[in-house]
């Protein structure tokens, strides 16, 4: 019901899109999933970079201001195309969880210098070199970091954690200290936009409309992007407070399932996706981010848990 509440005030699906999507995966074999998954990425990412180069899709060219050059290859806009590209990484590693290393993760080498050659999606990047210094750091120590009481609790508030150091990353700006304009800088003005919308928008508990211009509507318009490039307050300002806090629960809720399993390779990438979400706002559409299925894990566990004691 809230969902429900909170599409018809946001004015946006997508959330209640995800939500029917998990609901449905109630007797899904995740491990199948996730190798279905790859499969068909594999052959989506093939097509499109394919009509790209035979000019059937539309490319974005974006420069930044030292001169890179940036490719969207076919998709929305460059960095589309690195997440996907990074998403797929992902599930390969995922696929490999048993016995993965750092030899036969070699792969994200090469890739990272694609997405860095083509579409110089930096979020993208970031996030495979992390976890590339995490199999380093795995074959050194295994898993034994993840037990740790500190980290375990950043993973498992993470959600909470990076809400709350973009709150004080916007103080600092909104402040004009040198660090706030200085991570403005470093954030492609994300810390501008957040601020502008808040000041338009306001916070809310439902949520309300964001008046979004995507890139390529302000290529057509010939007019600015405007948007919020910062999952934590896009949910804050789009969805409403409640339904942020709901969604924090929830993934503490997973992580903890997750831990119970000792599936430290899930964890660790759906933790990478948080640090992802302070960039970006993707992983929350089920489309864009097919982990997100894992969330029935925790729904449907739950109900199992009430019925034996019953």
């Amino acid at each position: 019901m809230l969902i429900l509440i909170v599409t018809k005030y946001s004015s946006n699906s997508t959330l209640l899109k995800t939500w029917l999507v998990i609901l449905a995966a109630k007797d899904l074999e995740l491990e199948k999933f996730i190798k279905f998954v790859f499969n068909w990425s594999i052959c989506f990412l093939t097509l499109v970079i394919l009509s790209y180069f035979f000019g059937i899709t539309d490319n974005y060219i974006d420069i930044r201001l030292d001169g890179t050059y940036r490719s969207s290859m076919g998709f929305a806009h460059p960095n589309t195309f690195g997440y996907i590209v990074m998403i797929i990484s992902l599930l390969r590693l995922y696929i490999i969880k048993d016995n993965i290393n750092f030899t036969n993760s070699i792969f994200l080498i090469p890739v990272i210098f694609i997405i860095d050659y083509f579409c110089n999606s930096r979020s993208a990047i970031i996030i495979l070199i992390l976890f590339y210094i995490f199999l380093l750091a795995k074959g050194l120590t295994g898993f034994r970091i993840f037990e740790n009481k500190i980290v375990k609790f950043i993973i498992r508030n993470s959600f909470f954690i990076f809400l709350f150091l973009t709150v004080f990353m916007l103080f600092e700006y909104r402040n004009g200290t040198g660090l706030g304009l200085k991570l403005n800088d470093i954030l492609s003005k994300r810390l501008y936009w957040i601020n502008y919308f808040i000041n338009d928008t306001g916070i809310s508990l439902f949520g309300k409309p964001l008046q979004i211009t995507t890139v390529k509507q302000a290529a057509l318009l010939n007019s600015n992007y405007s948007g919020v490039d910062n999952l934590y307050f896009f949910v804050m300002l789009n969805y409403g407070s409640i339904i942020t806090v709901a969604i924090g629960f929830f993934f503490n809720r997973l992580f903890k399932k997750l831990y119970e399993e000792k599936n430290y390779i899930m964890i660790f990438i759906l933790f990478m996706l948080n640090i992802y979400a302070l960039m970006e706002t993707n992983i929350l559409n089920i489309s864009l981010n097919f982990y997100l299925i894992y969330f029935c894990k925790i729904l449907y566990d739950s109900k199992k848990k009430v019925i034996k004691n019953e």
